[in-house]
Order: structure tokens, then sequence, then C-alpha cells
């Protein structure tokens, strides 16, 4: 009989022992599963990061190019405004220059003692008509670069009337 009382004993003890270590085993398999849900909704997140980043990556490269393609056609822009107005300026120094040479030959007669009285008419219209040689070169410029929409200056523009007027009598 105490054998029985030692078996069932046992039985019961081992029972016990079994039962506690299953509920140890499914609280540790609840632990894990909630761990591994864990790691592949974090694992979801970083791939889902990672898309992100690569799309943004993708965005920063596009508009990398893009940049330089812009730089590129500013850049362009910029060399051929530059020519033009190298251009004007060439333009500018010669077509003006004979003119001037002209009216300071003029302006050096009136200086020289030989100057003789009755050559002033003469001199005064040459002088006037200088002017006027002038006036129209720098309005033609002016006019050539309104027209090629560059914006020259805000000051007064010369015009025909702002030049100086001489009498030829």
């Amino acid at each position: 009989r105490v054998l029985r009382y030692v078996v069932i004993g046992m039985f019961v003890i081992l029972t016990v022992v079994i039962l506690l270590g299953y509920r140890r085993n499914l609280k540790t398999s609840e632990i894990i599963a909630e761990q591994k849900e864990e790691v592949e909704s974090q694992r979801d997140k970083i791939t889902d990061q990672h898309a992100q980043l690569e799309e943004k990556n993708r965005e920063i490269t596009d508009f990398n190019n893009n940049l330089e393609a812009l730089v590129a056609e500013r850049t362009k822009e910029l060399e051929e405004s530059i020519n033009q107005i190298r251009k004007y300026q060439y333009d500018l120094a010669h077509n003006i220059r004979a003119p001037y040479v002209s009216l300071m030959g003029l302006l050096n007669l009136i200086k020289d003692e030989r100057f003789d009285s009755k050559d002033n008419e003469k001199v005064l219209h040459e002088l006037q008509v200088t002017g006027e040689k002038i006036s129209q070169v720098l309005s033609d410029i002016s006019r050539e670069l309104n027209e090629s929409g560059e914006d020259v200056t805000k000051e007064k523009k010369t015009t025909d009337t702002d030049a100086p007027q001489y009498s030829t009598k």
C-alpha cells in the first residue's frame, strides 16, 4: 500500500512537474511569438523606410541632374550675353570714334589762330552734323539693346532733342 501511495505521489509530482514545465514552455512560446511578431513588424518598417530612402535618393539624383542641366543652360545664356555685350562694346567704340575724331578736329580748327571767321558757319554746321551722327549712333545702339531684351540702364535716354543745337547763321 505504501508503495502504491508512493507511486501515486510520484505520479502526482511528475504530473505537476510536467504541467509546470508545459506552462513554462507555453509562456516561453507566447513570448517568442510576440518577439517574432515585433521583429517582423520592425522588418516591415525597415523595408518601407528603405524603399522611401531609395525613392528620395532617386529624387535627389534627378534633382541634381536637372540642376546640372539648368546650370549649363544658364551658363550658356550668360556666355551669349557676354558675347553680345562685347559685340556692342566693339560697335560702340568704332561707330562713335569717327564722329568723335571729326568733332575734335573741328574744335581744334576753332582754337587755331589761323581760323578765319568766314569759316564759322561751315564749322558750326559740321559740328551740328557730327553731333547728330553721334546721337544717331547712340540711339541705334540703345534700340538694338532694347530689342534684344537687354536692360541697359534706367537713366534718361539720349534723343536728338538732347543734342546741342548750333545755329548755322
